[in-house]
């Protein structure tokens, strides 16, 4: 006979367990945003204008978004802990195969390989925290997860800006590899897939649920969809400005150097880093989903118009822009606590999945769109051998950022708030 055992909460071997694995989202997060600090190294040794840059980083969120709901799936029916040390062992081999790459062609698909790798991230990392954590917890934890994403973020910059001017970007990679072999080996020891003695009740056991009937429900459950492309959205400026376009367009808007436009680019991610377990704990506090994500989403909305066309020359005024944004759009992990309450425990990955790859579509068509349209407006503009783009190509470009998060408050008035979320059930024979 089994009795039900509820999980343990906020034990320090429940946070041990998901913070490690979250060092995985924290390591593809170098890897997602690092071309904001060497896409004019990369321009230079590859011959490549705006256009072809952007599809250099975009690669990274094809692979992504091709490979997440796959990782879903595959997630709802093998070992976590074996998926994610497989597939940071790959991100690992791609990233010394990218410091090596001769081609533009060939660093397109190390860089794409790479990617795939972050298919399994964030999803390893959510899943376990659904096992060791209550239901109550899941916004914060959330929050906290992310928020070691956001440390990769910075790193990306200023770290990653220094290494290159002291050894080159192909060296910095070599580092950024063997960083990779370090976090590896902490996973390897610390990630386990489930509380000791505890198994999953014949409800969560993936095996007893068809595979198809099983992607039918995630694929026509709406707040799948609608959470997913909130997300997708409100993380846009995250993933283009701080991912790819921070760095320059500082420089040739506003006029910072290259060290302190890094910096101010990288407060994007450290505005994160202090908004997303502020409004996991707001939302589990309040115990309310949508109003964090609408205010979160407008404020996001007023500060990308002043980005865009507010003149802030002034270092600090510049960073403490950047930071209110990366605060403000951190609202955005509050799609998943959504997700994982509107379906059930044995699709838990399969619906992540779906709405993880429309968020990395999502940063995928807007890099590569941001790209076309600022070199459509160069007209094929050169200054000293790099392409050239002036302060209203900019302006003209970022205009996507307004429409987009206005287009994800217009979203948060069709989500559900969840009227209650499922716990997840332990149980231990006896």
């Amino acid at each position: 006979m089994q009795h039900p055992l509820p999980p343990k909460k906020d034990s320090f071997l429940a946070w041990l367990v998901v913070l490690s694995a979250a060092l995985f989202f924290c390591y593809e997060f170098i890897q997602m945003n690092m071309f904001d600090a060497i896409n004019g190294e990369l321009m230079r040794s590859f011959n490549l204008n705006a256009t072809q840059i952007s599809d250099l980083s975009s690669a990274f969120f094809w692979a992504d978004m091709l490979f997440v709901f796959p990782a879903g799936l595959l997630l709802d029916r093998f070992s976590t802990r074996l998926v994610l040390l497989i597939m940071m062992g790959s991100c690992v081999v791609g990233t010394f195969l990218f410091a090596g790459a001769q081609s533009f062609g060939f660093a397109l698909a190390t860089h794409f390989f790479v990617g795939i790798g972050d298919a399994f991230g964030f999803l390893c990392a959510l899943i376990l925290a659904s096992r060791w954590f209550d239901t109550d917890r899941q916004a914060l934890v959330t929050g906290v997860i992310v928020t070691f994403a956001m440390v990769g973020g910075v790193v990306a910059h200023t770290p990653v800006a220094y290494l290159v001017a002291q050894m080159g970007w192909r060296h910095a990679m070599v580092v950024n590899g063997f960083l990779g072999i370090a976090l590896w080996i902490l996973m390897w020891w610390l990630v386990q897939d489930k509380p000791k003695h505890a198994v999953l009740t014949h409800n969560e056991m993936v095996k007893n649920h068809p595979f198809l009937p099983g992607l039918w429900q995630a694929l026509r459950n709406f707040q799948n969809w609608a959470a997913g492309l909130y997300t997708g959205l409100t993380n846009l400026p995250l993933m283009v400005i701080g991912g790819l376009w921070g760095n320059t367009f500082l420089r040739e808007v506003h006029h910072f150097d290259t060290a302190s436009a890094t910096t101010i680019s990288s407060m994007l991610f450290i505005g994160t880093i202090f908004g997303s377990p502020f409004f996991g704990k707001l939302s589990d506090k309040i115990q309310n989903r949508r109003a964090p994500m609408l205010w979160g989403a407008a404020i996001s909305l007023a500060l990308s118009v002043y980005m865009i066309y507010g003149h802030y020359d002034n270092f600090w005024l510049a960073a403490t822009l950047f930071f209110a944004l990366g605060f403000s759009t951190s609202c955005q992990i509050l799609g998943y606590p959504i997700i994982t309450a509107s379906n059930p425990a044995h699709l838990t990955g399969t619906a992540l999945g779906l709405s993880a790859s429309l968020i990395m579509a999502s940063a995928a068509l807007c890099q590569q769109f941001f790209g076309v349209w600022l070199d459509k407006l160069s007209h094929g503009q050169m200054v000293d051998g790099v392409a050239f783009y002036s302060a209203k190509m900019f302006q003209t470009s970022m205009l996507i950022f307004p429409v987009t998060l206005a287009a994800s408050v217009l979203l948060v008035l069709w989500i559900k708030e969840p009227k209650h979320e499922k716990k997840m059930i332990l149980q231990q024979p006896t």
